[in-house]
């Protein structure tokens, strides 16, 4: 056959509008089966079963000594296809994950496939496979949030910072900017951090800070993580850190006049009322603040 009536009939296959008789002719070709597994392939969008190279090789075995050209059209159709296989695979994995996501001021709890719980702090967001829950118990976290783990195969939380894994359990994430703690309430959790690998028994908790590892928790007899129940409760923990989540919790913008940032805070504020919140966080770091709607600056003494 010419090539150039094959490649008609390649690319007319391909959108789709071949004649009743163009199609029994190009089913003759000795190409159709590699060009039909590469159809397929790409309508179920089964990349990583795909190996495009085997099937490359298949292509110009077939072809003998004549050595494929790139430039034809039916390569770069087959091409295509290969990347929009992959491409669309990848974005179907993404694509199919469950989201839910908190604003300012918000808290929310999700009931995960197993009944296990997931509470939201501020501004927080979780992924995960609803579709494949049962072959995997994977949770993406940007953010924070308390865990309430059902009893089962490993249950992973995985954010930019670190891993937690767990088997049931009731345990607290949080990865922010600069900052990544956990703090176990019930049971023990297993940490993997490029500053902290280790075990997490009940009451304790470890929290990195700005590349550091500071103590935290170590002997705590709480049953929730405090933000659960209307207050942000801080341990040496860097001043700024504790103005930004002041910042989620409430519908505010906080600036500085003359403070030192970096100064470690021990304290809390509640989450229910602005003007006590404000005096907790500045009485102990002998600041003042004046308010004009939405913003508030803190000065010193």
């Amino acid at each position: 056959m010419e090539e150039s009536l094959k490649e008609i009939l390649v690319n007319k296959w391909f959108e789709g509008c071949l004649s009743s008789d163009e199609l029994a002719a190009f089913k003759e070709l000795p190409e159709y089966p590699d060009y039909l597994k590469i159809s397929e392939s790409a309508s179920r969008f089964a990349a990583p079963h795909f190996d495009s190279n085997s099937v490359y090789q298949r292509i110009q075995a077939q072809k003998g000594a004549h050595k494929v050209n790139k430039n034809n059209k039916w390569w770069k159709i087959a091409a295509a296809i290969l990347l929009l296989a992959a491409g669309s695979y990848f974005f179907t994995q993404i694509n199919h994950l469950e989201t839910y996501s908190t604003e300012i001021a918000e808290q929310k709890t999700v009931t995960l496939p197993d009944n296990s719980e997931i509470v939201l702090n501020a501004q927080s967001s979780i992924r995960f496979s609803e579709q494949d829950w049962d072959e995997q118990r994977l949770v993406y976290l940007d953010g924070e949030a308390f865990f309430k783990v059902a009893i089962g195969e490993n249950f992973d939380v995985q954010t930019s910072q670190g891993k937690v894994t767990v088997l049931g359990t009731q345990f607290n994430v949080k990865d922010r900017t600069n900052y990544y703690a956990v703090q176990t309430y019930e049971g023990s959790v297993s940490v993997n951090h490029t500053l902290f690998t280790g075990a997490l028994t009940a009451g304790k908790g470890v929290q990195i800070v700005n590349g550091e590892t500071i103590p935290f928790g170590s002997h705590s007899t709480a049953s929730v993580p405090s933000w659960t129940e209307k207050s942000s409760i801080f341990e040496s923990t860097p001043y700024y850190m504790v103005i930004e989540e002041f910042e989620r919790q409430f519908s505010a913008r906080i600036t500085f006049k003359n403070i030192e940032k970096n100064k470690l805070f021990t304290g809390s504020f509640t989450h229910t009322d602005l003007n006590q919140a404000l005096k907790m966080i500045t009485l102990p770091m002998q600041l003042i603040y004046t308010i004009d709607g939405a913003n508030i600056t803190l000065t010193k003494l």
